[in-house]
Parts: C-alpha cells; structure tokens; sequence
C-alpha cells in the first residue's frame, strides 16, 4: 500500500528536463523510422493544433528511451537520472545519436496507457514546453512496465 502510494504521488510530480549542450559526433544515422503509433500521432497533432511541425521518430532515441523506461522499471524510480548517474543527453549520444545540443526528456510513471502520459504531459507546463519545443525535429519513445520515456532532440 505504501509503494502504491508513493508511486502515485510520483506521478502527480511528474517532472521534465531540457538542455542545450554541446554537439556530439557519431557515424550513426539520425533518420527518421515509420511511425504508425498512436503516441506519435498524439503528439504531432498537439503540437500541430499550436501551429508547430511534425516530429520524426528516430530508432537511436527510441533506444535511449526505452532504456531508460527500463532502467526506471528495474528500479523503480521516477528519476531524469539514469544508470551510471546518466542524464538524457548523455543517453542519447551512447546510441550512436549524433546529438545537434538542443534536447529534453518527459517521463512519467504509473500510467497504463500512453495517452493516459500524454494527457498528463499537456496538461503540467514543464512537459508541454518539451513537447512544443521549436528546436527539435526528432523524437524517440520507450515504455517499461508503467514507465514511459519520451525523449527529443535535434540531429547533427
């Protein structure tokens, strides 16, 4: 009861992250994949519906999210600070992403739905900033258990 408690606690403070950081370098690719997800229609029709572009989905920052929607999983928290004391950007660029500096990162716990996350991220100001950000053309998605992580970032 207790962890159930605090598990829902953490999710009404839900937090978000954004950063500018240095440009990386890397060989691996940073095009986009198919998106057929309802995730990615949710958000791209948000931020369409406040006059932004679409994002692309990236398969590099699909795997930073999802291994970090792991990593929340395996330890139950509800933390931007990852394995390793890892934060996003550094997640990002272990994939190979090669990172342009202009990223963040929503993440959410004790959803069961992803629209349930998305619903919550529109409505706390911190995660809608990241959702609308302007610097960012990519996105990528993980989900482990009830841990979602949606990260964002712009390529080289």
């Amino acid at each position: 009861m207790k962890a159930a408690l605090a598990a829902i606690l953490t999710c009404a403070a839900l937090t978000a992250c954004v950063t500018t950081s240095q440009t990386g370098s890397s060989s691996a690719s940073n095009a986009a994949i198919p998106d057929t997800s309802s995730i990615g229609q949710s958000l791209n029709a948000y931020r369409a519906s406040n006059g932004l572009g679409a994002l692309t989905r990236n398969a590099a920052l699909d795997r930073a999210a999802a291994g970090h929607a792991a990593y929340m999983a395996q330890t139950d928290t509800l933390s931007h600070t990852g394995a390793g004391g890892s934060n996003f950007s550094r997640r990002i660029r272990d994939t190979g992403y090669c990172f342009g500096g202009h990223g963040a990162e929503n993440i959410s716990g004790g959803y069961s739905s992803d629209a349930q996350a998305m619903q919550a991220w529109t409505n706390s100001p911190g995660h809608q900033r990241n959702l609308l950000n302007r610097n960012v053309t990519q996105y990528g998605y993980g989900v482990s258990g009830s841990y979602r992580v949606m990260v964002f970032a712009n390529g080289c």
